[in-house]
C-alpha cells in the first residue's frame, strides 16, 4: 500500500466533511429565503407573485423551499458522517502498525520498559507522586 497516498487522502477527509456541511448550510439558508418569500410576495404591481390568483406559484415556491431545506439537511448529515482524520488513523493505521512484523519483533525488555514508562506517565497525570 502506498502510505504517501493514504497520508495525502487523510488531509482531504476533514475538508470534504467541512465542504459538505458548508454547502448544506448555504442550501438551507437559500431554502429558508425561498420558503419565506412565498408568504411575503404581495399582490400589487411589480410584486413577486403578481397575477397569481389561485396561489399556484406560491405553492410551487413553498415546495421548492421545502426541498431545498431537505437537501441542505441531507448535505449537513453527510458531512457529519464523514469521519475525522484522527478517527481514520485510530481505525486503520494504528492496528496496521501494531500488527506489523516490526512491532512483533520488539524485544521483551523494551516492552517492559514501555509498560513501566506508561505506568509512570499515568501516575504523573493522576497526580500520584513518583516512586
Amino acid at each position: 500500500m502506498n502510505w504517501f497516498l493514504v497520508y495525502s487522502l487523510l488531509h482531504l477527509v476533514p475538508t470534504v466533511g467541512a465542504a459538505l456541511i458548508t454547502i448544506g448550510i448555504l442550501v438551507i439558508v437559500l431554502g429558508l429565503i425561498v420558503f419565506c418569500s412565498s408568504f411575503f410576495g404581495g399582490s400589487g404591481s411589480g410584486q413577486l407573485f403578481n397575477g397569481d390568483k389561485d396561489g399556484v406559484a406560491r405553492k410551487a415556491t413553498r415546495k421548492s423551499g421545502k426541498r431545498s431545506l431537505i437537501v441542505g439537511i441531507v448535505f449537513c448529515l453527510l458531512g457529519l458522517l464523514i469521519p475525522s482524520k484522527e478517527t481514520v488513523v485510530l481505525c486503520y493505521v494504528i492496528p496496521a502498525v501494531v500488527n506489523s512484523e516490526l512491532a512483533q519483533d520488539i524485544p521483551e525488555d523494551l516492552r517492559e520498559l514501555y509498560t513501566l514508562g506508561i505506568e509512570e506517565l499515568k501516575d504523573s497525570v493522576a497526580g500520584v507522586p513518583v516512586r
